[in-house]
């Protein structure tokens, strides 16, 4: 099974997350999920507005960096901070842009204890996407959401 671990970080937090599992599916691709420059602020509450203006207006960034053989992979481990109880817009960009991916993908998200409605926000977005178990950082054992994320590559 071929997998895929993406993610978007912007503190760094969700980046050594997305490491974190890499380095536990040591055959997986990593990708870090980039956005044009200045997409965001370097100021926490600057970025809030400009991610709450993307949703309300539905202009997500464009991701610049698109694997362009999605179907090669069989699993997508996709991961995202928690911004507003939700997914980070160019998260959000990433999985309008793979609407044809055949295959799985389990979310993983990191937070800072605020990430109850996150897997709500996570289907209302997915759209067609098959989604399976989902990791949450600040409440989910590792060892064992790891252990399911091996089962299905089985």
């Amino acid at each position: 099974m071929k997998i895929l671990v993406a993610y978007y970080s912007w503190s760094g937090t969700t980046k050594h997350l997305a490491q974190k599992i890499h380095r536990e599916l040591p055959s997986s691709d990593l990708l870090e999920i980039k956005v044009p420059a200045n997409t965001f602020s370097s100021d926490v509450y600057e970025t809030a507005d400009i991610y709450e203006k993307q949703k309300k207006t539905h202009h997500l960034p464009s991701v610049i960096n698109m694997p362009k053989n999605i179907n090669d992979y069989d699993l997508i481990l996709l991961g995202s901070p928690t911004w507003d109880w939700g997914v980070t817009s160019p998260v959000m960009k990433f999985m309008e842009n793979i609407q044809n991916f055949k295959g799985k993908v389990a979310p993983f998200y990191t937070s800072v204890g605020n990430s109850q409605r996150f897997m709500e926000f996570f289907h209302n977005c997915c759209g067609q996407l098959q989604i399976i178990d989902n990791f949450d950082d600040a409440h989910d054992n590792f060892a064992n959401w790891l252990q399911k994320i091996k089962s299905e590559k089985q």
